[in-house]
This record gives C-alpha cells, structure tokens and sequence, in this order.
C-alpha cells in the first residue's frame, strides 16, 4: 500500500494498492508520491503520478 503525501500531510490519509495504480511494490517509489497534479503542487513536490 502507498499513501499519498499531500493527504497524510493535511492529516486525511489515504491509502492505494500500488497494483491498482500500476506501481511494482517490488520497486516503489523512492521519493514522496502524490496521487493527483493538485496534491503535488500541494506538498511542493514535481514527480508525476505513475499508472
């Protein structure tokens, strides 16, 4: 399961399967992920979301 930053920052987690987004749990990313463009420019950060 992943998390997304921007949410767990403003305390409302939520939590995916990295399947479900096409994410390998085997590989995951090594950095903070947001789920959407708006959480990521919420918690500053530039990575892209992966499917």
């Amino acid at each position: 399961m992943i998390d997304c930053a921007a949410k767990a920052m403003e305390m409302k987690e939520e939590w995916y399967h990295m399947r479900c987004l096409g994410i390998d749990p085997e590989n995951p990313p090594k950095s903070c992920w947001s789920c959407t463009d708006d959480c990521r420019s919420i918690s500053g950060k530039t990575e892209k979301r992966e499917k």
